[in-house]
């Protein structure tokens, strides 16, 4: 019984996951790109910055399919670091899905 309801949650999970709000934290996911990838914090922060401050605005020109869409590409490039990018979702919301 317990392998049972084990297997429901691990199946169950994705979806859940799905749903979670995308954890943006500039701050750590800059300091996690400087860590793995060589990336300067300074200029992670300012496009970072930059991308959360066009988000409002593209949004309002988004469909929600685009919205939609974009939320899954971000929620897909932030698996290894845990923290959703601004830079990832802007871009997909400004040039479409797959366009990184």
């Amino acid at each position: 019984m317990r392998k049972a309801i084990f297997a429901i949650t691990l199946l169950a999970s994705p979806a859940f996951a799905q749903d979670a709000p995308l954890n943006y934290d500039i701050a750590k996911l800059c300091e996690w790109q400087n860590t793995n990838n060589s990336m300067d914090v300074a200029e992670c922060t300012k496009l970072e910055t930059e991308a959360q401050a066009a988000v409002a605005e593209l949004e309002g020109k988004a469909d929600a399919k685009r919205k939609e869409d974009c939320t899954t590409e971000t929620r897909n490039y932030s698996g290894d670091s845990g923290f959703a990018s601004y830079t990832v979702y802007a871009g997909c919301l400004k040039d479409g899905p797959g366009s990184l």
